[in-house]
């Protein structure tokens, strides 16, 4: 990981973690409920959105699209794809 703050100790696809309902129309909720933080990107990969210590999410302020989630989970970090219609 050579001193990278952004590296994560587990892959991605071994943390299990979704999303409903995907695509959504604003109020989205993760399967798990011991969530970190999620940061919400747009799709040139700006942060948008910071939440901490909540497993439900509101992007109603968003406009459609495409977006990424970066949950900060216990053993690591998951990229999820949501769709906002």
């Amino acid at each position: 990981t050579s001193g990278n703050p952004n590296a994560i100790s587990t892959a991605d696809s071994d943390i299990a973690v979704e999303l409903h309902p995907n695509p959504t129309s604003g109020i989205i909720t993760l399967s798990r409920t011991d969530v970190m933080k999620v940061e919400v990107l747009d799709a040139m990969g700006r942060l948008l959105m910071t939440i901490e210590n909540k497993h439900i999410i509101d992007l109603s302020k968003l406009s459609q699209g495409y977006y990424t989630l970066r949950i900060t989970l216990p053993e690591g970090v998951a990229i999820r794809k949501v769709i906002r219609k």
